[in-house]
């Protein structure tokens, strides 16, 4: 966990309640990714250290941390999708300016320029 976060026992007054499943006993935690960072990367940073309980370390016996909500498959599934369209839109505009065009060499020219100046899926 250090290379993640510091963890430290503090002694902070409660001001709310946090539960789960008619628990509650639990402390959210929330992790903020900084702009333009790799989200798969933050994400499985996360996840790395907080795979159940922590045997040893800083936190107390007994208390463990549990992935609540992770947003590593809807960034893979955003990422698919996203890359799905891009190649099947490029394969369409091909397919119709070789249709319109009636030329092989100009549609595919066209076709490498719209697939070189999409963003970097990141």
């Amino acid at each position: 966990m250090s290379d993640v976060a510091k963890v430290q026992i503090g002694y902070a007054p409660r001001l709310g309640l946090a539960g789960r499943d008619d628990t509650t006993t639990s402390s959210p935690v929330f992790v903020l990714m900084q702009k333009l960072e790799r989200t798969m990367d933050v994400v499985s940073a996360c996840a790395r250290p907080w795979s159940g309980s922590i045997p040893t370390g800083p936190l107390p016996p007994g208390v463990k941390i549990v992935t609540f909500y992770d947003r590593g498959d809807l960034v893979a599934i955003t990422v698919q999708t996203v890359l799905h369209n891009l190649l099947f839109g490029v394969a369409l505009i091909f397919l119709i300016q070789w249709v319109f065009l009636g030329n092989l060499r100009c549609a595919l020219i066209v076709a490498a320029t719209i697939s070189g100046s999409a963003p970097a899926l990141r």
